[in-house]
């Protein structure tokens, strides 16, 4: 009796994993349109749109909340019901730090939240991110229940499974786009995608290149940051499937990941998945590994993979390298402040002044610092007069494909800029940068925007500018740098540094948790998998999900956290916690038992 009563519980157990399965696996997978509410409009260095429509965050970040209030709930059951089959408080009990850790980090981005300039950005999603403070606090929930319920192979197989074909739908999506065959552009996936709006499916197109894989995760830089975290994680299904037809499964959905790849055109992914390679290949020569001979095929394999990618690819690889191989900055105008009388400019080192002249203010003049008057076309700098849109007189100062337009045809008599939006405005700043200067077009203009959201992590030390308030933040009103680096018709919503988006938004101190919770688990891993595990599949499961989370890491230094990806992301990092439990555990009876 008490064996049947304990399989049911096991089940029981099991039925709850199938709530992890949903935030790893289908939370990534939805996409459907809304048409969010847009408050930016009131800020000059937005358009006057008062729409956001978007069709990859929004509805994802409503699932991660739901799977939040559902786990929430489970947990708080189970462990007022005492479950001893799930074991909650022993397991919780040993990873004591862990959850300090993680609960610190919680309660910064809870307080970064409540003290955030936009409020309900921060609690209900913001502009181009909807990773709110709840959907935050979704993520750490994921990673403690999967800790909390992966208590068995038995129970990782089931979850396996399921992710697997989860992971396959992701990719023939991906396929498909590869192929120009967007499922997404078809009159089945349009019809999908809108039928919660009342908006005609045929007047929606979503514009990514033909060929160009994005599969649902809003953007192709994702795909390489989900390919690196699951790539290496499906390949172990080639080892701890049984059945040959579930080998072959994995072998499939593997070579469609790394297609997508491909498609994606990714070089970040590319080199996580080449440095995770890396790592493998150096815990199968170090120590006394017992898989060794598997470890070694199938890192060597990833890295002829890679090889093959980068000789097919060669030209796209090039291109790819000559992002991060830039030479200086060469920029004409480098600050502009407007003043009472006029507009100072720095234009290749020199300070140079424009404003009207003459009783009646029509004509332009431009001086120096000694105040020498300059011919208007000087030093490749040409200054000409022109009117705006409404026909009030204004005056351009143009060098190459740039252009500046100022006018003081207004009630105050006073310089504006006119923006690429068209307003008028005097708020305009010359913002502090750290690091890359003369190289701000590295990595395809990351350099500016690093080197802006480095200077503003001083002023971010303990809450930080609160989730989804990056865009508040960075300094979108510096518009000789947007021009220079060609962003004049782009809002920088995100760094593109998933460790400078934690530090600006909820705090440095909570950046510092963010990576010591990984380092935990890293150094977790370390001591395990250079050593010889009882349970052969254990060892291969454990080691797969510490590579694929290493190459999220890497991925984090040139990507954003998302809600497209990071819900998988926080899921492998709570199992690779539980693998480790069962394997220490494993091991601690061993020694018991040899005694």
């Amino acid at each position: 009796m008490s064996v049947k009563k304990n399989k049911g519980k096991i089940e029981k157990a099991d039925k709850r994993i199938l709530l992890l399965w949903l935030a790893m696996g289908i939370v990534p997978l939805i996409v459907m349109l809304i048409i969010n509410s847009c408050s930016l409009g009131q800020y000059d260095w937005f358009s006057n749109t008062e729409t956001e429509p978007d069709f990859f965050l929004t509805y994802k970040m409503y699932g991660v909340i739901a799977v939040l209030c559902a786990m929430l709930c489970l947990m708080s059951f189970d462990m007022y019901k005492g479950n001893k089959s799930f074991d909650i408080n022993g397991k919780l009990a040993a990873v004591k730090h862990v959850l300090a850790v993680a609960g610190i980090y919680s309660l910064l981005c809870l307080v970064s939240a409540a003290f955030a300039q936009d409020k309900g950005a921060a609690f209900g999603g913001g502009y181009a991110q909807h990773e709110s403070v709840l959907a935050l606090l979704g993520y750490i929930m994921i990673m403690i229940f999967a800790y909390c319920y992966m208590n068995n192979m038995s129970t990782f197989m089931m979850f396996y499974r399921l992710f697997v074909i989860a992971t396959g739908v992701m990719a023939v999506i991906g396929l498909g786009q590869f192929f120009e065959m967007d499922f997404f552009n078809s009159s089945m996936g349009k019809s999908i995608i809108t039928m919660f709006t009342d908006i005609d499916p045929d007047r929606i197109s979503l514009k990514f290149e033909p060929g160009t894989v994005y599969m649902t995760l809003y953007n192709p830089n994702y795909v390489g940051t989900y390919v690196a975290l699951v790539l290496p994680f499906i390949v172990a299904g080639l080892y701890v499937m049984k059945q040959l037809w579930e080998k072959i499964m994995c072998g499939i959905v593997a070579v469609m990941l790394v297609i997508c790849l491909i498609g994606s055109d990714s070089t970040t992914g590319i080199i996580a998945i080449a440095v995770s390679a890396l790592v493998l290949l150096a815990i199968a020569l170090c120590g006394k590994v017992n898989n060794k001979k598997n470890v070694l095929i199938t890192a060597l394999a990833v890295i002829a993979v890679l090889g093959a990618v980068a000789g097919i690819n060669h030209d796209k690889i090039s291109q790819a390298i000559d992002k991060y191989i830039v030479s200086q900055d060469d920029f004409g105008v480098t600050s502009m402040e407007l003043q009472e009388d006029g507009v100072e400019i720095v234009f290749r080192g020199e300070t140079l002044k424009l404003s009207y002249n003459g009783e009646d203010g029509s004509g332009v003049r431009m001086t120096n610092e000694a105040g020498e008057e300059l011919p208007l076309q000087y030093n490749g700098l040409v200054v000409e007069n022109t009117q705006l849109e409404d026909g009030s007189a204004a005056f351009a100062a143009s060098y190459g494909t740039i252009r500046y337009t100022f006018t003081n045809d207004n009630q105050e008599n006073k310089y504006y800029f006119c923006n690429p939006y068209g307003k008028l405005t005097d708020n305009v700043v010359n913002a502090d940068r750290v690091l890359f200067s003369n190289y701000e077009r590295f990595a395809s203009g990351r350099g500016y925007i690093w080197s802006r959201s480095i200077a503003l992590l001083k002023d971010n030390l303990l809450i930080g500018c609160g989730p989804d308030n990056f865009i508040y933040e960075f300094p979108n009103n510096d518009y000789v740098s947007l021009y220079n680096n060609e962003y004049y018709s782009q809002i920088v919503t995100r760094p593109h540094n998933m460790y400078l988006q934690v530090g600006v938004q909820t705090g440095v101190v909570s950046m510092i948790l963010f990576i010591l919770l990984y380092v935990i688990y890293f150094i977790q891993c370390v001591r395990i998998y250079t050593k010889e595990c009882g349970d052969k599949s254990k060892w291969l499961i454990g080691v797969t999900i510490f590579v694929g989370t290493f190459g999220y890491m890497i991925c984090g230094l040139a990507n954003d956290s998302t809600i497209c990806v990071a819900p998988v992301f926080w899921g492998m990092l709570g199992i690779g916690y539980a693998i480790n439990y069962l394997v220490f555990r494993e091991s601690a009876d061993l020694k018991k038992n040899s005694k």
